[in-house]
């Protein structure tokens, strides 16, 4: 993987090749983004007043290179450079104080339907691992990827470890053991049936470690035109912190879209993770994703949705989400959608698994509380605006002087 990125940057550096992206020669390709992020989160502890508000800038370079050294053989670097900023010089988040160079991708594919007529490819290095929905995972791992394509189906089966090496290259973090095994199948039916089957392995490599296992199918597809479904299931087996791991979760919905000019939209889904009634015993049977997932997708809008939450953003554990939405086009380059998310705890309990706020359920309540997200888009090439409000209540699993927490972004990309 190194020897790529040192291959890629010689040939961008190299007086031939030092021209601009328009006049770059067939073999070598360029693109940049840009992008500028500003959030806003207020409360986020849930205290009563005065709430505490971080402001932060973030602007974010990002530099991708691809190459064709010959038939079937493709390079790829993704590199990005980043910042956050407190505008307010009111924290001590170490994530504020430095700068990100980091090597996002860094991988080569050999494609064995040009070299060898089958449709069979191989991706060697860190490149990204990413389903449909995000619910599976969404990282860049470093890997060895093969991948069987033919007409409808669709193998893949991937070796991967989180970091073989440091991924910021201005910033020592030491390298992450943790490997992962990934088997994936999918068949397309036809539009109105796809499934999906994986199961996944991790493995931090340490005696006492995380051993979990996921098993998970997913089934998709669009019943008639303007209707699509989906439902994600899956099974988490294992071992963690000394306990067996006996988790099951779902998420299914259904989206239906008006042939208006418009385009409005309806929305409605529900998510569980089984939570752990008897955490004294040798047996956890709470669910948890995989520690990759993203948790995002597009509901017909012109950018993705954390359909779990913006501001809660939870992993799916322990608990029923309850989402609705509605959403339309005011024309073809712009979107607003807006969700409602209702979060009960399956077990009561004083945890909550990877949310975005600081505060603590008692353990009291199954009421973790409710949000209602607007997020809008508007993407004329090559530019994207992206804004996002969001607000959660907190219910009865909370302290009784629990307060709102609010969350506000803006984001503005370019490419060029």
């Amino acid at each position: 993987m190194l020897m790529i990125g040192i291959l890629l940057i010689a040939a961008l550096l190299s007086p031939a090749h030092a021209m601009s992206f328009s006049a770059l020669p067939d073999w070598l390709e360029i693109e940049a983004q840009l992008e500028i992020e500003v959030t806003r989160e207020q409360n986020f502890d849930l205290a009563p007043p005065p709430s505490e508000t971080l402001h932060v800038l973030r602007p974010e370079l990002q530099l991708a290179t691809s190459i064709r050294p010959g038939p079937g053989i493709d390079g790829f670097l993704l590199l990005e450079l980043a910042h956050a900023f407190d505008l307010q010089d009111e924290t001590d988040n170490d994530e504020l104080t430095h700068a990100e160079i980091t090597v996002k991708e860094a991988f080569i594919t050999i494609t064995g339907q040009a070299l060898l007529r089958i449709p069979l490819s191989i991706q060697v290095g860190r490149q990204s691992l990413e389903d449909e929905r995000e619910w599976w995972y969404d990282d860049e791992l470093d890997a060895i990827r093969l991948i069987f394509h033919v007409s409808r189906f669709r193998l893949e089966a991937t070796l991967a470890r989180f970091a073989l090496y440091d991924e910021d290259l201005a910033n020592s973090q030491g390298a992450d053991d943790t490997d992962f095994y990934h088997l994936y199948a999918q068949y397309a039916f036809g539009s109105f049936f796809t499934l999906a089957a994986y199961g996944l392995i991790q493995d931090d490599n340490k005696p006492e470690g995380e051993r979990p296992a996921f098993l998970g199918l997913r089934v998709s597809g669009v019943v008639e035109p303007g209707l699509r479904y989906w439902l994600d299931a899956a099974h988490v087996r294992g071992k963690s912190e000394g306990q067996r791991l006996r988790g099951w979760g779902l998420d299914v919905g259904f989206l239906y879209t008006f042939d208006l000019v418009t385009q409005p939209l309806l929305m409605f889904s529900y998510a569980f993770g089984s939570g752990d009634d008897t955490p004294e015993s040798s047996t956890n049977t709470g669910f948890r994703q995989t520690g990759l997932q993203g948790n995002s997708a597009s509901y017909e809008s012109v950018t993705d949705i954390q359909y779990y939450g913006e501001l809660l953003d939870p992993e799916l554990s322990n608990l029923h989400i309850f989402t609705a939405g509605l959403g339309f086009r005011p024309f073809e380059e712009a979107s607003v959608t807006v969700l409602y998310h209702i979060y009960r705890q399956h077990t009561p309990s004083d945890e909550l698994r990877d949310v975005a706020i600081d505060a603590e359920p008692t353990g009291l309540s199954p009421d973790v509380g409710r949000e209602v997200d607007v997020v809008g888009g508007w993407a004329p090439d090559p530019f994207e605006l992206k804004l996002i409000f969001g607000a959660f209540f907190p219910g009865n699993a909370f302290e009784p002087e629990a307060q709102n927490a609010f969350f506000a972004e803006c984001r503005l990309t370019v490419e060029f």
